[in-house]
């Protein structure tokens, strides 16, 4: 038998074999958070719509500089160009969203924009999202976040990654009569117009009623701190603005937040062009903008 036995244990084996990966990691972190702060790796715009909305409110939050307006809604305002009317201006229009997600958003930072804009319009009714808010507002990783981007949604590997095979080429803007020639626009703008024939449920109209409540408790949080807040409803589809339901919807939402308590823009008199019968083509998109820098 021999005299010399190993003085390291099964627990201190173990150990080693738990720390060393561990130190691996963080020096991959390290590194990786020294690239991109060298801007080596460039930040990636999202690759799916959940993760769009994600990195578009972790912009706002941990942005330096304050927003002096900012905009919240829907899909139907997402692509309006702030920046043409205040370099500083942010949109947080989420595709598959509503303005009471934005707005908690909003109230998440300080300090509050001097200017809101607010959506107002049936895309009320898909409620504020709850596991959104709570995903970019975690007490623990918040303040992580805040000091390190490799942490947030834009710099997730895998969403670089993707977003570098893709490319950076920005999107071809299709010429309008390109644009609003396709049979496939048509159609479904035959399609949301026929939906829209029939009045509102019952219940559709208690549930927007609820989210009204919602929505007017943001706007006095948002109002006692001196914000002014402004509220307006993207233009769609003649055709489809015309329909019945549309048409009672638009009574309920002004009845609901009266001009005589809340600012309102007008509404765009003009015959907008959509690529689907709710968004505004990119030419369409421009020319909004524009407007809305006129009226504000």
């Amino acid at each position: 038998m021999s005299l010399f036995t190993s003085s390291s244990s099964p627990a201190q084996g173990s150990w080693r074999v738990m720390v060393r990966p561990a130190i691996a990691g963080l020096l991959l972190l390290i590194l990786y958070q020294g690239l991109i702060w060298l801007g080596a790796i460039a930040p990636s715009p999202g690759i799916n719509q959940w993760q769009e909305n994600i990195i578009h409110a972790e912009r706002y939050l941990y942005q330096r500089q304050s927003a002096p307006l900012v905009l919240v809604g829907s899909s139907l305002a997402a692509n309006l160009e702030l920046a043409d009317l205040d370099p500083a201006a942010v949109n947080l229009g989420m595709a598959g969203g509503c303005s009471q997600t934005g707005l908690a958003v909003v109230l998440q930072r300080q300090p509050l924009p001097a200017t809101v804009l607010i959506e107002i319009n049936d895309t009320l009714d898909r409620q504020l999202d709850q596991d959104f808010v709570r995903q970019i507002t975690q007490p623990i990783l918040r303040p992580i976040r805040q000091g390190f981007s490799s942490f947030r949604g834009e710099y997730t590997p895998l969403s670089v990654v993707v977003s570098w095979l893709k490319g950076s080429d920005p999107p071809e803007i299709v010429p309008p009569d390109v644009t609003t020639a396709s049979p496939l626009r048509q159609q479904e703008i035959e399609r949301l117009t026929a939906e829209n024939q029939a009045a509102p449920e019952p219940n559709f109209v208690n549930l927007l009623d609820q989210e009204v409540t919602v929505i007017k408790q943001q706007i006095a949080q948002l109002e006692k701190a001196g914000v002014e807040v402004i509220l307006f409803n993207p233009p769609i589809e003649a055709e489809l603005q015309n329909t019945p339901r549309q048409r009672v919807i638009h009574e309920e939402l002004r009845s609901q937040f009266p001009k005589s308590r809340y600012r309102w823009l007008p509404d765009a008199l003009s015959d907008w062009l959509t690529s689907d019968g709710l968004h505004l083509t990119p030419q369409e998109v421009e020319r909004y903008t524009d407007w809305l820098g006129e009226q504000i």
